[in-house]
């Protein structure tokens, strides 16, 4: 091969400190290209997204990927783009004539967006060349491809077109060639630079079709293959991108002389293995062992556990139900292990609903990762406070590395991928809120890594039933990105609803129904849904559950709120070495109930709830885990006061509970805290020997705020009013699971609802169901035509959640040196590498009702409203108007009007 090519003038990384140390522009592609390569011989998984919804050879597939690859920088090939390293590009071109070009044109000129322009424009010019793409004189012209027919013109193009749009969007937005940008260069730019460009793309293309397409039997006049979905393609690309960019010494380092395209690229492929093994993409997962071995020594498989091993591995989505408690996140462990152990995904991501539920994961997971995979395996935390969760900062210091430049960097959590929440979905398990999942199919910058990697991945959802109709509709989003990919989905929920689940089923695009009616499926039950079929699997009748009885008292109270009396047997609970929760649906109620008592308590008291910063938050939920968890002492009475903070995941034990209303499958949720743990039975306190719950109802059918958080009434009446059928009998599981939600949620009316309950349900089902269905499908629909926004946590709950966002302050004393943060830290005597860090330690988020206050009194930076408050301890005050605001670290941040 010729090395006097007019591409060989053009670079491709430079180095800032030394613009003779660039990297030309053909080899970095071709390093892009060594790691998708190497990448693609490594995973099954990878291969078959690529393959599966083709008829063309594997191999002609495998050529047509690689060449579009190796064509995301085409780009680059322009005179713009050139000089934003404006040394290097006169090393290279030695140019004679002015350009005539200012600064803002390179800055304002954009590769990618660029690349996809020239294709688009470019495209009959460049298939109207010989193979060497020299001369126009041969017969495979454009008027001889297409025959200037449009039908053949766009058959030709849209065989391009998604691979190009892909490929271009790897620096994070996916731009449709519609919505594309003109990138012509200006007229009055001397015509031999922008022929010289032209001159280089075009024979580019030609030097790739050499390096990839005539090995495999291909020419670039054939038709490309169809496509896996967009965002696999892009993510393949970008990753690939990331990995081969990192030039050192030891990885592709930059080379500066033209030099045989061939060889250089197949000189690459061993750099590639290293950065793949280092960057911690290539796992090795253990053979397939049983359920068995992936729970606690002594343990054997009960309830839906026993079903896991007798499950055919096969990919689709597929639902556990079963009991809080009961196991579930160990058998999806175990059929993902056996997937992943089929060949059928490479790791694995868990989806919970809240920081703390994920943080809770990640522990229970530490264990149980290097039982599925060899070599130290990836966990990985994605939430928007990832970085500062203390039990992830030490596996990403067991990495023993700071960067992709250490050959030993191959450790518990690769630095490279835990540097980004998007990168959890690469490594071999992550954990991760429901957010970061959602992302994945929303306007946000990069959102097609996260889509990549969920379908590589077998996907858990733990508490499905959990989420809004908004969220609902962008996760049967992700569902139906989950199937197109090839990936697989597994979703757990205790009190999931029929209609939920066969919402949810139907993003598989199966219509086979059930054996079973609603009110009569057995339970616990997995259900699985392939490509073609429909299972159901139930426990066998030595494995069937026994009844488990749960009393429930209820009290009739002003707006719900916990009497005296009620407290009054909370605390005389705990006196007698009870373990008592009383769960608020409102926060300023917990923290009444907080203060009422610890006034008299002489036992521990705890307070959980929303309105911490994050370090107290963080050593509450420590402290509440060893109160009530599973191993906790049984020594020693103690009352926690929660919002729904607690009713999500977390492996925690009461002998006796308090609650206020909330829907059925919620209050489900709560009581599954209620005696979770069997080896706790004998040493339950006298009076609690039973598990027993009182329930706080609304005196009529006032609900107060409560009906701003469940907006339903309909379901809130006729949980109530299930609980009133009990008239002093137990409530009895497994079969209240089936039986009350269904009824609960059923779409027909009853016929006894009160006619304002009938009213409210149908102004709810006309002003909130359909507007969040709405809003949430117009989200979806702006991936393709909006700006993506940054990836931070501002933006990402603005698009993942329906409705007005909480407010972030920041509580501060002003001192002379500078504004005193909660954890004792003053801002302005910190470097601004550490700021962030702090400023998210000691933030609290607050309701967007105080929003009119914290305008009138606060000052505001980047959405922060920064609360300056006067110090006494540990108690930190402050008046705005009608209202005062305390801070501590027992009631966290608290309004008194």
């Amino acid at each position: 091969m010729k090395t006097d090519k007019p591409y060989f003038k053009y670079w491709g990384k430079t180095d800032r400190n030394d613009p003779e140390k660039y990297h030309l522009l053909p080899y970095h592609c071709l390093d892009v290209a060594a790691v998708a390569w190497v990448w693609w011989e490594q995973s099954p998984v990878i291969r078959k997204a690529f393959c599966r919804a083709n008829g063309m050879a594997a191999r002609e597939i495998k050529a047509w990927t690689h060449f579009f690859i190796a064509l995301h920088d085409i780009g680059k090939f322009d005179l713009r783009f050139q000089r934003k390293a404006i040394e290097a590009w006169r090393l290279l071109m030695k140019p004679t004539l002015s350009t005539n070009l200012n600064e803002a044109e390179s800055r304002n000129y954009l590769h990618g967006p660029a690349g996809l322009y020239w294709v688009h424009t470019e495209l009959d010019k460049i298939l109207g060349t010989n193979n060497q793409g020299e001369s126009e004189d041969q017969e495979t012209s454009f008027d001889f491809l297409w025959d200037n027919e449009t039908q053949e013109e766009d058959k030709r193009w849209s065989a391009w077109k998604p691979w190009i749009e892909a490929v271009a969007g790897h620096h994070g937005h996916v731009v449709s060639t519609e919505n594309n940008s003109t990138f012509p260069i200006p007229r009055d730019c001397p015509s031999a630079y922008k022929e010289h460009d032209a001159l280089a793309r075009k024979t580019w293309v030609y030097a790739l079709e050499s390096l990839f397409l005539n090995p495999a039997g291909l020419s670039i006049i054939d038709l490309p293959p169809k496509p896996p979905t967009t965002n696999f393609i892009a993510g393949f690309c970008s990753v690939a991108d990331w990995l081969g960019s990192a030039n050192s010494e030891k990885h592709f380092e930059k080379v500066v002389a033209p030099s045989d395209l061939m060889d250089y690229f197949k000189s690459r492929h061993e750099d590639a293995r290293e950065v793949l093994q280092v960057a911690g993409l290539v796992g090795k997962v253990k053979s397939y062992q049983g359920v068995q071995n992936i729970l606690k020594e002594g343990q054997k498989p009960h309830q839906v556990q026993t079903l896991i091993d007798d499950l055919p591995p096969s990919k689709g989505i597929s639902i556990i139900e079963a009991p809080t408690g009961s196991g579930k996140t160990e058998a999806a462990l175990a059929y993902a292990w056996q997937l992943v152990s089929h060949g059928l995904a490479e790791s694995i991501t868990f989806a919970l609903p809240t920081q703390a539920t994920a943080n809770a994961m990640l522990n229970r997971l530490e264990t149980v990762a290097i039982k599925l995979f060899e070599s130290h395996p990836n966990l990985l935390l994605a939430h928007g406070n990832a970085r500062f969760n203390k039990a992830f900062s030490t596996l990403r210091g067991n990495s023993g590395s700071e960067s992709l430049n250490d050959e030993d960097a191959w450790a518990q959590c690769s630095e490279w991928l835990a540097q980004s929440r998007k990168r959890a979905f690469l490594g071999q398990i992550g954990v991760c809120t429901i957010d970061q999942v959602l992302t994945s199919v929303l306007p946000v910058r990069h959102n097609f890594i996260r889509s990549f990697g969920l379908g590589r991945n077998i996907l858990i959802i733990d508490e499905v039933h959990a989420y809004d109709t908004y969220m609902y509709t962008l996760l049967k989003a992700v569902l139906k990105e989950q199937k197109a990919a090839g990936g697989s989905v597994l979703l757990l929920s205790a009190t999931l609803p029929d209609c939920q689940k066969n919402a949810l089923l139907e993003t598989w695009n199966i219509n086979a129904a059930s054996v079973f009616t609603a009110e009569q499926a057995p339970y616990p039950l997995i259900t699985q849904v392939s490509d073609s079929s429909r299972e159901e699997y139930q426990l066998a009748a030595e494995q069937m559950l026994s009844d488990r009885n749960i009393w429930i008292d209820s009290a009739i109270t002003e707006e719900c709120i916990p009497t005296q009396e009620i407290i009054q047997q909370a605390i005389n609970a705990a006196n007698s070495g009870a373990k008592v929760a009383l769960i608020c649906n409102l926060v300023d109620v917990a923290q009444q109930a907080f203060q009422a008592i610890r006034k008299v308590s002489t036992f521990p008291v705890f307070l959980f709830h929303s309105r911490f910063t994050l370090e107290d938050r963080q050593q509450i939920e420590k402290e509440i885990l060893t109160r009530f968890g599973a191993t906790a002492s049984h020594s020693g009475g103690c009352v926690l006061i929660a919002t729904q903070v607690v009713e999500q995941s977390l492996d925690i034990d009461f002998d006796w509970m308090v609650t206020q209303l909330c829907p059925v499958d919620l209050l489900f949720q709560r009581l599954g805290r209620l005696h979770r743990h069997p080896h706790k039975d004998t040493y339950r306190p006298a009076g609690c020997r039973s598990p027993r719950c009182t329930v706080l109802l609304p005196n009529g059918l006032d609900y107060g705020l409560h009906e701003l958080i469940y907006a339903n009434t309909r379901v809130m009446w006729r949980t109530a009013e299930k609980i009133d059928q009990l008239k002093g009998c137990p409530l009895i599981f497994p079969k209240a699971y089936r039986n009350w939600v269904e009824d609960v949620y059923q779409e027909t009316a009853w016929g006894n609802e009160p006619e304002e309950v009938e009213k409210r349900y149908m102004d709810f089902m006309d002003h909130h169901e359909t507007v969040q269905k709405f809003s949430a499908q117009l989200m979806l629909n702006s991936v393709k035509n909006m700006t993506p926004l940054m990836d931070d946590d501002q933006r990402i709950s603005a698009v993942t959640r329906d409705g007005p966002m909480s407010l972030t302050v920041v509580p501060c004393v002003t001192t002379p040196s500078g504004r005193r943060l909660r954890d004792g830290r003053c801002l302005e005597k910190m470097n601004e590498v550490d700021k962030p860090e702090a400023i998210s330690m000691n933030k609290v988020s607050v309701p967007n009702t105080w929003i009119s206050i914290l305008d009138k009194f606060c000052e505001t930076e980047d959405g922060i409203y920064w609360l300056n408050m006067e110090a006494d301890a540990d108690d930190w005050h402050v008046r705005l108007g009608p209202w005062e605001l305390t801070y501590n670290k027992q009631t966290g941040m608290e309004r008194i009007k």
